[in-house]
């Protein structure tokens, strides 16, 4: 991933991959690299909006943001949130840059250990996907259990 000199000569046991396979990959290194730069800056834009909701939390804004309705303890945990789903956005951004960055990396010395990589890569994005999603699934369930009941108990009252 790094340049540490000149690559080694392809040997024999360097499967050669068609064009029509090698293109398309190497034509999406770049947008993929480029998508994964955009996730890092939301990234940088949740942090930013972390602060926003900390500003929120300190007494002098306190004041004025209860005048919306909002206390001290919103801004501090939506702070908290954004923050958390800073670090979780944070990762998919990282594999999928390493991905576009060993698909570049390939593409320009066509090292199967390089394709291997972008594979890996590729892999643990959708893999953390994946089990976001089964997350995210998950607490929507809960949260439509838990607003159900809460409808009952107000019905029953």
């Amino acid at each position: 991933m790094s340049d540490t000199g000149p690559m080694p000569p392809r040997t024999s046991d360097d499967p050669v991959l068609p064009e029509t396979l090698s293109r398309p990959l190497k034509e999406a290194a770049p947008w993929i690299r480029f998508l994964a730069i955009l996730m890092f800056v939301g990234v940088g834009f949740m942090i930013l909006g972390s602060f926003f909701f900390f500003a929120l939390a300190l007494p002098a804004v306190s004041e004025l943001a209860g005048d919306a309705g909002l206390t001290p303890l919103y801004g501090a945990g939506m702070g908290v949130l954004y923050i958390m789903l800073a670090v979780v956005m944070f990762f998919p951004a990282l594999y999928c840059y390493r991905y576009g960055d060993a698909l570049k990396n390939w593409g320009n010395n066509g090292s199967v250990s390089e394709l291997a990589t972008a594979f890996r890569n590729n892999k643990a994005f959708w893999k953390f996907y994946g089990i976001v999603t089964l997350i995210y699934l998950g607490l929507l369930a809960l949260g439509l259990v838990a607003g159900l009941v809460a409808v009952l108990v107000t019905l029953a009252l």
